[in-house]
């Protein structure tokens, strides 16, 4: 007998074509493998793709074509980015419509960090308004007590895509949340079987 969780993901997997995970985890880009969380949470949907981006530098001339070019992310595609990828998420989602992006740990200035004002990311204002208009839905995830990326500055990029933004606030959620990330299959769930 199967669990309802299986039954659920089947029926995921047929509802849209692609989910796409970027993320940063302060040493290596890379595409949801390095943190337990994503490997828990997203392996229950059979990525169609998982690209990891190991050898990539951290800046936005080289993620959001490396994105587009060669992980197909598209219209039809879910982008889930965390950290610096959900930076990169928003910054794609300017320019290129995708079917949702979902944010984790998401931030809209260099935090100081020299790093990240040297990545290109923060050259100039976010649009939010193109943002709102390329996605067909955003789920935010903050962590009320993430050590890397202040809760205000999360709630500073939820205030910004509003009325658009589903956003969830774990109250114990740190910059990294531990498995299983079952609220990011839910939403990601409930998105996709609009």
């Amino acid at each position: 007998m199967q669990s309802n969780k299986s039954s659920k993901t089947r029926v995921l997997v047929r509802s849209w074509k692609r989910i796409v995970a970027v993320t940063f985890d302060h040493t290596t880009f890379t595409a949801g493998l390095k943190h337990s969380w994503q490997t828990e949470a997203l392996s229950q949907f059979y990525l169609a793709l998982m690209e990891c981006l190991i050898q990539l530098e951290r800046k936005r001339s080289i993620w959001i074509p490396h994105i587009r070019n060669t992980m197909k992310c598209n219209e039809e595609s879910v982008l889930i980015g965390h950290s610096s990828g959900a930076v990169a998420a928003l910054r794609f989602a300017e320019e290129f419509r995708v079917k949702g992006i979902v944010l984790v740990a998401a931030y809209d200035n260099s935090l100081g960090d020299d790093g990240e004002q040297a990545s290109g990311y923060f050259d100039g204002p976010f649009d939010w308004a193109k943002i709102k208009k390329n996605c067909g839905f955003i789920v935010q995830f903050a962590g009320a007590e993430d050590s890397l990326v202040p809760v205000e500055v999360q709630r500073r990029v939820r205030d910004a895509l509003m009325p658009k933004v589903v956003y969830i606030e774990e109250p114990e959620g740190d910059h990294f949340f531990e498995p299983p990330f079952t609220n990011l299959i839910d939403q990601i769930e409930e998105n996709c079987s609009k």
